[in-house]
């Protein structure tokens, strides 16, 4: 151990530098000492031979300059003598004595000073055994006495270890008796417990039994009509129990307790028994008989002490209520009530007999509360306590307000009743009893009382005159006078007015305007219909009409407030004021000349007949009850009655009858009657007129409000009506789209539908209104309406920035065809007058919408003339005619609006200066560029939407410039949706075909993919596992057929793409199985179906459903299925150049190239993630790939490419799903995503960042369903409820999309992606 622990530190010598040193020579002494006490001789020895290894060891080691005296850096001194060094490292070792020169320290130890340095320790090792030998012979004797003492220890340890050992058996010895002893006394305890508890029980046993003998005595008691003694007993025991309680008897005191119930039960039934038969009540027989005698005390008193007494009263209390105060006070559902007779013993009711009056029942009541005043003062006053309260309750609910008459003519009656219930209070107060309170309180309200219930009477014959009305109809007419001028004669001839409503209160016609104006702010309704709105109204000028020229900024509100009261063309056919007062000559313009015309006045009656419901009238009778109450409250014979005060309160019902109207009155005219807000508006006119009538007769100033809200509340009916047609006359016409290319399918489609049906529904509204309103309103209404549909047309075409002579030729068809409406507003024939039209009147925008007509089918010279010579200055500002003219002849004087362009340098867009580019690209300003320039893009604008039932998974397109090889005009759209149906549809949104369902040879699971192979086939595959062919056919040009042809089997999961080669009649499909399908469309090529993947091969135990085919269509399999893929295969395409080679991406992030001939895989291309979708871009040697990563991946499949992905597409905020190829542009791409978009993109529109060559789209195409919900502009999380499925681009249709929006959109914009373009340098 001594020789490993030197040779071990020996290391610190060797290795360590001279600071470590001292250390080690410590360690080394200790070391020494300690082993020279503990091992003696064998230290000299161990010693010895590690002196005679040191020095062997230190020649060992590797390198002893540098680990023995290595410190620091520095310059090693070569002037130190060996000498020196070996002596100083000698002095270290054996003494630690530490170098004072800095020469030695820093000095390397040399290899030739190594014998020397050995000698010197040979040398101190000789002498270090001298030394221990020395003091190893010093120290021998005293370490033998130590030796000699240990022995001398050892064995006293011995003695003393054999004398415990006898101790301790002497104790086991003991054990057995100490154990006996514990025993026996634990024995002792228990048999004084013993004795203890059965002195205990035995004191309790005696206890019990003399409780229970006293039991047994008091329940002998109780039998034999003893109940004080019994009672007396109960309360002993149950006071002893008590003092005894302890928990060690509980089950003996619960027993006591159980009996002492049961006994205190049998006393309290004794004495109820006895009450009961001394206060007897027969509910059923309606019968009370109280026996007087003195037994009735006490028992009250036994009760009382029982606590029982509470308890009888209550149940006395049900009794006398249900068998003789509800008969009284409940009358019968006849109107019969139960009489009373009071016998010998008793009172007991009668038969139901007819109540002739209230009276007759407070007479009862009296008589049978003074009966209960016979009984003991302790019941009749707590009984009183308990019913009067309920009597007084249910006399006033059942009898009082209901006998509250409503007619004066009951008055009379009322009061008499009032005092027979004065006199009821009084009886209640001389019994000293108390109730009363609440009658003479409920006496004291009859004014009120009375007054609500008229109120609510009135309010509810409102109601009842809404709901009970049949609807019935009849003409009324209207008379009125009015001062005309000569300049408005010519519109009074051949009828009796044209001004529906010039006359009705035109001070008001600004309330009328702030009413229309709030009317588009929320609670407008609610407001107007209670009446709250009648004063406070804005004092703004409304009177004055914008210049027709600035007709497209009028506001739809003025529009409604000028219908509803007649005054829309006032400045055409209104007198002023001053005309009105003096005659004076006022100027007219006839052709563009000035002239001069006296004006002159006369008085003309105005007769007009217009349609009222029933409801008006009724309405005015109810108005009418009211105020004539009123009027006889304050005469002689009523002066006495209680609610003679209430009289003037009558008054403000008419306020409340109107307020209620107003409240009901608009839902049950809308449910119930066609045209009921105009219906509303004739009966709120014709109601406020009459009001008006009773307001100047009975002079009720205080009515005059109501009456104006009235008439406010009709025009605001009127103005809702108006705005709601309006409303869906601009929703007919938005589907023109504005008449942009309406002379080119599918624009041409939707415009003549949209013009269609705005004048059909015109001419419907008319029609409805015809039996409705008076003809000038009518007029009127109509007038407006046309107004807003001419306004809005004005509008599109103007907005026109360029119109083909096609296009002209077509608005001008279109304009005919609203102009054909004109016939509404013809006059009736009148003697031999000719009817005139009177539509310029009536339409305010007419003549300029026939000024239109003719610049749309006028040449320059004629516009020119119009202008100059007749009145189309009055009509149109001068820029309104420039720009039509610029619009229509924009080929003859050319466009000076400027085209924009862009720029592209090297194939790629310039999207900053020049000098950003050289500079960016380090190119001088001397370079020569080659630049391109190309017409700026254009975006893509919405054409049509088709809605479906379901998802829409795919869509396809042919036409005359498809791959199908269309026909012209008859473009035809493809779609594939999540409920299993094909449908084929044509540009104008019609359905012409659609596939057979499963029963009838259709897909059984949804559709994820339909492609158009030819005109008359068509192709499909699902999530039922096939790919089906269709023949194609049709009817005509508005139907078509979709039948089965063949069936093909193969894959073992969901078909999710197609592609389709028409000229080699093949196909390729992708599935979710990992395989790529390659099959024939022609079934004679096409080889037998796999046996087990036919549907008859389903077992019999299997769950899924099975459908019943009553169509047999052929059944073929594939030419071959490509198996490489390791993940379900997203798509499939054959090269657009060569049919024999096809492309798949899938799942498992992989590119792969196929020779279809011999079906052998040919190139695999790994990305870094799941590739969804596929195109190819033939002319850039591209394919593009979209990605789960939110990307387009450009990927060059040829063998030659270095890299794998060319390029990267940038801008997708979810999957990219589908692709498809710009037919204008080799270098344009459309995507659709799961983000609800579609994206254009340019291959050349790129820029280079740290991750390569990167493009970003060119526009995004939102989902139209979202600017419907009215949020456009708006994002979904992930596109949710917007996802994009598919997308095509045709050259004619342009790009359908589908989605997850149930819809196929359309979009379409001319020169989206220019594939050539101009060079200069």
């Amino acid at each position: 151990m001594t020789a490993e622990y030197l040779n071990a530190n020996i290391h610190i010598v060797s290795t360590t530098p001279f600071q470590k040193l001292d250390k080690f020579r410590i360690e080394i002494t200790r070391e020494i000492w300690r082993l020279r006490f503990r091992h003696n001789w064998n230290f000299q020895i161990a010693a010895t031979q590690w002196w005679n290894t040191l020095p062997r060891f230190l020649l060992c080691t590797e390198d002893v300059r540098i680990s023995a005296i290595t410190l620091g850096s520095g310059e090693v001194s070569k002037m130190t003598p060996e000498s020196e060094l070996c002596q100083s490292m000698l002095a270290f070792v054996i003494d630690g004595v530490y170098p004072d020169a800095e020469a030695v320290v820093a000095s390397d130890f040399p290899a030739s000073a190594i014998p020397k340095e050995l000698q010197l320790l040979s040398k101190a090792k000789d002498q270090l055994e001298n030394e221990i030998s020395s003091l190893s012979q010093q120290t021998s004797s005293d370490i033998d006495g130590w030796i000699s003492q240990a022995t001398q220890l050892s064995a006293d340890i011995d003695r003393s270890r054999e004398i415990a050992r006898g101790i301790v058996a002497d104790n086991e010895n003991t054990k057995p008796f100490q154990f006996m002893v514990r025993e026996a006394t634990v024995k002792v305890d228990l048999l004084e417990v013993e004795i203890r508890f059965n002195e205990a029980l035995t004191n309790t046993l005696e206890r019990v039994q003399r409780h229970c003998q006293q039991l047994d005595t008091a329940r002998t008691d109780a039998e034999e009509g003893r109940i004080a003694t019994a009672i007396k007993s109960l309360e002993d025991i149950e006071c002893s129990i008590k003092g005894v309680a302890s928990p060690t008897i509980g089950k003996l005191t619960r027993m006591i307790s159980s009996n002492l119930s049961e006994l205190r039960q049998s006393i309290i039934e004794i004495l109820l028994f006895r009450f009961n038969s001394m206060v007897k009540i027969d509910v059923d027989k309606g019968e009370i008989c109280i026996k007087d005698d003195f037994s009735l005390d006490e028992t009250i008193s036994f009760l009382t002490g029982l606590n029982m007494l509470d308890a009888a009263i209550k149940r006395l209390q049900g009794d006398l209520l249900a068998a003789i105060m509800n008969p009284i006070l409940l009358p019968h559902p006849l109107g019969q009530s139960h009489d009373i007779s009071i016998e010998e013993h008793g009172i007991r009711v009668k038969q139901p007999m007819p109540l002739t009056s209230i009276s007759q029942a407070l007479d009862r009541i009296i008589t049978v509360l003074g009966y209960v005043q016979n009984l003991p003062v302790s019941i009749s006053e707590k009984l009183s306590h308990a019913i009067l309260p309920t009597i007084s309750s249910t006399l006033i609910d059942s009898l009082l307000e209901p006998g509250i008459p409503i007619d004066l003519s009951g008055l009379n009656t009322f009061e008499r009743v009032l005092e027979h219930l004065l006199e009821l209070c009084r009886v209640i107060e001389s019994y000293g009893w108390h109730g009363q309170e609440y009658l003479l309180s409920w006496v004291n309200q009859v004014p009120r009382l009375w007054l609500i219930r008229r109120r609510v009477e009135a309010l509810d014959q409102v109601r009842q005159v809404l709901s009970q009305s049949t609807g019935s109809s009849r003409s009324v007419e209207r008379v009125e006078t009015q001062i005309v001028s000569s300049k408005d004669e010519v519109l009074l001839e051949g009828q009796a007015t044209d001004d529906w409503d010039e006359g009705w209160e035109n001070e008001n016609k600004k309330d009328l305007v702030d009413e229309v104006a709030t009317s588009h702010m929320g609670d407008e309704e609610d407001v107007s219909a209670w009446g709250l709105d009648d004063d406070g109204d804005s004092a703004e000028n409304v009177d004055e009409q914008p210049d027709r020229r600035h007709a497209r900024e009028e506001s739809h509100d003025e529009d409604d407030a000028a219908d509803a009261w007649g005054w829309g063309d006032e400045e055409d056919n209104q007198p002023s004021e001053d005309s009105l007062k003096v005659p004076a000559a006022a100027p007219t313009r006839e052709n563009g000349q000035d002239g001069k015309q006296i004006s002159t006045q006369r008085e003309v009656t105005l007769t007009e007949q217009y349609t009222i419901t029933d409801i008006p009238d009724r309405i005015l009778a109810l108005i009418q009850h009211q105020i004539s109450d009123s009027e006889s409250l304050s005469r002689p014979e009523f002066s006495n009655t209680r609610v003679a005060t209430s009289g003037p309160g009558l008054l403000a019902l008419p306020t409340l009858i109107i307020a209620m109207f107003k409240a009901t009155a608009p839902p049950f005219y809308s449910f119930k009657l066609n045209a009921g807000q105009m219906y509303l508006y004739n009966d709120s006119m014709y109601l406020a007129e009459q009001i008006h009538s009773i307001v100047s007769k009975h002079q009720l100033a205080k009515l005059t409000p109501d009456t104006e809200g009235l008439e406010r509340f009709g025009k605001l009916s009127y103005s809702r009506e108006m705005q709601t047609q309006r409303t869906i006359l601009i929703d007919l016409l938005d589907g023109s789209q504005g008449f942009a290319h309406c002379s080119e399918q599918p624009f041409l489609g939707e415009c003549e539908n949209a013009v269609n049906a705005t004048v059909d529904r015109v001419r419907g509204i008319h029609k409805e209104w015809l039996t409705i309103l008076s003809r000038s309103a009518l007029l009127q209404a109509i007038g407006s309406l046309l107004s807003t549909v001419i306004n809005k047309i004005i509008i599109d075409i103007e907005d026109l920035g360029d119109i083909s002579e096609a296009d002209s030729q077509q608005l001008v068809l279109f304009c005919n065809m609203l102009s054909q409406l004109e016939d509404i507003f013809v006059q009736e024939k009148m003697g031999t007058a000719e009817p005139a039209s009177m539509a310029a009147v009536y339409v305010r925008n007419w003549l300029k919408f026939q000024y239109l007509i003719n610049i749309l089918e006028s040449s320059l010279a004629d516009i020119k003339f119009l202008w100059t010579e007749g009145e189309l200055r009055l009509e149109f500002s001068p820029d309104e005619v420039i720009d039509l003219v610029e619009a229509l002849f924009a080929d003859l004087i050319g466009n000076e609006k400027p085209i924009p362009f862009e720029f592209l340098i090297s194939g790629s867009y310039l999207h900053t200066s020049i000098d950003e580019y050289l500079n960016t690209n380090g190119l001088s300003a001397e370079t020569t560029l080659e630049v391109e320039y190309v017409r700026a893009l254009v975006p893509p604008l919405h054409v049509a939407s088709f809605l479906h039932d379901d998802w829409v998974s795919s869509v396809d397109v042919f036409s005359s410039t498809s791959s199908a090889e269309g026909l012209q005009g008859r473009e035809r759209i493809l779609s594939g949706s999540y409920d299993g149906l094909l449908r084929m549809w044509n540009m104008s949104s019609q359905v012409m075909a659609v596939s057979p369902s499963p029963a009838d040879g259709g897909h059984t699971a949804p559709i994820r993919a339909a492609k158009i192979i030819s005109t008359t086939q068509i192709a499909s595959a699902g999530l039922d596992r096939t790919v089906r062919l269709w023949k194609y056919s049709e009817d005509d040009e508005f139907s078509g057929r979709i039948t089965p042809q063949l069936e093909l089997y193969g894959h073992k999961s969901a078909v999710t793409s197609l592609a389709a080669n028409t000229p080699s009649n093949r196909m390729l499909s992708a599935s979710s199985d990992h395989t790529v399908g390659f099959w024939s469309t022609k079934k004679s090529d096409a080889p037998a179906p796999p046996a087990n993947l036919l549907p008859s091969s389903s077992g019999r135990g299997s769950k899924r459903r099975k459908l019943n085919s009553s169509v047999t269509v052929p059944q073929r399999g594939p030419l071959t299925l490509l198996t490489s893929h390791s993940g379900p295969v997203s798509a499939a395409i054959f090269d657009s150049r060569d049919s024999t080679v096809g492309y798949s991406t899938s799942w498992d992030h992989s590119l792969r190239t196929w020779d279809l001939v011999t079906a052998a895989l040919v190139d695999t291309r790994t990305t870094s993630h799941s590739l969804l979708s596929l195109e190819h871009l033939p002319d850039l040697h591209l394919l593009a790939a979209g990605t789960s990563a939110r990307h387009i991946t450009l990927i060059d499949p040829r063998a030659s490419a270095s890299t794998v992905s060319a390029m990267t597409l940038r801008g997708h905020t979810n999957a990219v799903v589908t692709l498809a190829r710009d037919p204008h542009s080799a270098y344009g791409l459309v995507s659709g995503s799961h983000d609800g978009t579609c994206r254009i993109w340019d291959a050349r529109s790129t820029k280079t960042d740290k991750g390569g060559v990167v493009g970003e789209s060119t526009y995004s195409i939102p989902r139209k369903s979202l600017e419907e919900e009215g949020k456009p502009g708006s994002k979904r999380i992930g596109g949710e409820g917007v996802k994009v499925f598919s997308v095509c681009w045709d050259r004619t249709v342009g790009i359908a999309s589908a989605g997850e929006d149930k819809r196929i959109q359309i979009n379409r914009g001319e020169g989206i992606i220019s594939a050539n373009g101009s060079t200069g340098q």
